[in-house]
């Protein structure tokens, strides 16, 4: 992510324009005309102390920092894990990957993607997850040695790292209770690995902002959550919006901000212990996640009613998944307008991509299909309307739609009168040999780690 601003300027912001409401919240009523003076902090709100500003290269700071995270977490403090430091470009040379070649399914998919606008152009899904983590990633845990690392260029100021290591701590914390999912299978949905991350990734950022709060003398009730709240999710839209590669960028950052409100909103009324028994049974999907967000229960996913048609001629059907409200999201953000809620309106879709039976050269084209479902045929309408400048062939079907494109400038679309065909997912499946999913790339070297949201 970008340069963040200092600590003092987040507590500025909470203690002045957050505190008298200035900042619109989308989510709940406006706050009142007048806001009655806070009164003066007393030195018992503060269950777990304080910690002066240190270096995170102190053994000291580093043992202070797990203490307090440990007390706002009600767990017992641990042995110090081993914390080492690693250079950005140190990161991307343990986290390098090989790209798929064009002529696999996995290439394929990519290229699939680059048409949609989802992907940047020349890249593909795993090199686009191996830059997205080298170079938006302050700090991360590592399950298998049980060691934290900061990477030292990406700290730009004493508070920062500080926030950092808290929130590794965070995740070291929830290892050692059990509270650390394991990875999902390799075939899971882009959706089912957003949903997997929200948990814990949304859990340590709310703990580490309630250390950040109370370190600096203000205790947790004093913060203004709904608001803070909302200023993460818009500044995870922003980032998403500017990325060059909108899918990749929305599933390595949704999970930092698709559970805040519900995780906060649990601590808030029920207290610590109801935030851990959220570990017990964690929601499956990021539209799981945003009902409970919204109080919008019983909003699941739906069936489609068509499916993709089958393979135009001289073209055989490699791979068939679902990008899911994480795709909508990211497709929205091609016009920087993406937002949870116009993405909630998402209810199912398949992503066909078709590659020719004999492919040659080392680029063969590809076609793909993406139909989805949206929950009422207005904001099908609203989806169309919102991606018509990246002047795509698209065609709207009551609740659903259909978007076709082509790798190859020379090669049309699957045209209007395939796009009318109606396959079910049964007789569309019969035609695909065993996938690749493009979300074993997103898997590789996928860790808890540290983003510091911008405000």
């Amino acid at each position: 992510m970008r340069t963040w601003r200092t600590c003092a300027l987040l507590f500025a912001l909470l203690s002045a324009e957050l505190a008298c409401g200035c900042l619109d919240d989308p989510w709940d009523s406006p706050p009142p005309s007048k806001q009655p003076p806070e009164r003066p902090i007393d030195p018992s709100e503060l269950t777990c102390g304080t910690v002066a500003q240190c270096s995170i290269a102190d053994s000291a700071c580093q043992q202070a920092l797990l203490q307090m995270t440990a007390c706002v977490r009600g767990n017992v403090v641990p042995p110090l894990p081993p914390v080492r430091t690693l250079s950005r470009e140190g990161l991307r040379e343990e986290s390098s990957v090989d790209s798929e070649p064009a002529t696999s399914t996995a290439g394929a998919t990519s290229a699939a993607l680059v048409a949609l606008h989802l992907l940047a152009p020349t890249t593909t899904v795993a090199r686009a997850a191996d830059e997205e983590q080298a170079s938006s990633t302050v700090a991360f845990y590592r399950t298998d040695v049980k060691d934290l690392t900061v990477v030292s260029d990406a700290i730009t100021s004493l508070d920062d790292g500080m926030f950092a290591l808290s929130h590794e701590f965070s995740h070291y914390l929830q290892d050692l209770h059990g509270q650390l999912r394991p990875a999902p299978a390799q075939d899971a949905s882009i959706d089912e690995l957003v949903a997997a991350s929200a948990l814990t990734e949304g859990e340590a950022v709310v703990t580490s902002y309630r250390v950040l709060f109370e370190s600096m003398g203000v205790p947790a009730s004093r913060v203004q959550w709904p608001s803070l709240v909302t200023s993460l999710e818009f500044q995870v839209a922003e980032e998403v919006d500017d990325s060059a590669s909108p899918l990749i960028a929305a599933w390595a950052k949704l999970p930092y901000a698709l559970s805040l409100r519900h995780i906060q909103s649990v601590w808030e009324d029920g207290g610590r212990t109801q935030v851990d028994q959220l570990f017990e049974d964690a929601p499956a999907t990021a539209l799981d996640w945003l009902n409970l967000a919204t109080g919008d229960v019983g909003q699941n996913a739906e069936p489609l009613d068509c499916y993709p048609p089958a393979p135009p001629e001289g073209f055989e059907l490699v791979n068939l998944e679902s990008l899911g409200f994480t795709g909508v999201y990211a497709m929205f953000a091609t016009q920087h307008t993406a937002t949870l809620l116009s993405a909630g309106n998402w209810r199912g879709d398949a992503l066909a991509v078709y590659r020719p039976q004999d492919p040659q050269g080392s680029s063969p084209p590809v076609l793909s299909v993406w139909r989805l479902r949206f929950k009422r045929e207005r904001d099908a309408s609203g989806f169309v309307r919102a991606i018509a400048p990246l002047e795509l062939m698209v065609l709207r079907f009551g609740r659903e739609v259909s978007i076709s494109v082509s790798s190859d400038p020379e090669l049309a679309p699957i045209g209007p009168e395939a796009l009318m065909d109606c396959p079910s997912e049964q007789e569309l499946s019969s035609a695909l040999p065993k996938p690749t999913h493009m979300n074993a790339a997103l898997l590789h070297g996928r860790r808890t780690r540290s983003l510091r949201p911008r405000l």
